[in-house]
């Protein structure tokens, strides 16, 4: 007797779900370096609006700064927050301060994301 020749339809699905399962595995690899590099400009825009406040607050004399907390938006980010907490750590040293600065926003993913430094100020 002669065998059968060609695929049963059975193995042909089973082919095809073999090949789905693979092709969808491909896919989330191929979307994880794009993902990243989105997460990454995010960080860059927050790590850039951090710099440009500390610049801000570098360019003025420090014993004009104020100790205290102020927050502001950043447009460049998604519900993008920038707090930054001013302080006078030695009260006999008032040409010293520190900065704190934190930025906050919504990643592209819904997750909350932070970034924060800290830097000492001083006239010299």
């Amino acid at each position: 007797m002669r065998g059968k020749e060609g695929l049963s339809m059975l193995e042909i699905l089973v082919c095809m779900m073999i090949f789905t399962i693979m092709a969808t595995g491909v896919a989330a690899v191929n979307s994880f370096p794009r993902r990243a590099a989105l997460t990454l400009e995010d960080r860059m825009k927050a790590s850039l609006a951090m710099e440009r406040k500390l610049d801000e607050l570098r360019g003025q004399d420090v014993t004009s700064l104020t100790d205290g907390t102020k927050t502001e938006t950043v447009p460049s980010l998604t519900g993008g927050t920038l707090t930054y907490v001013i302080t006078t750590p030695d009260v006999a040293r008032p040409d010293w301060k520190e900065v704190y600065v934190s930025i906050e926003w919504t990643g592209r993913r819904g997750s909350k994301l932070t970034q924060d430094a800290i830097s000492s100020l001083y006239n010299g």
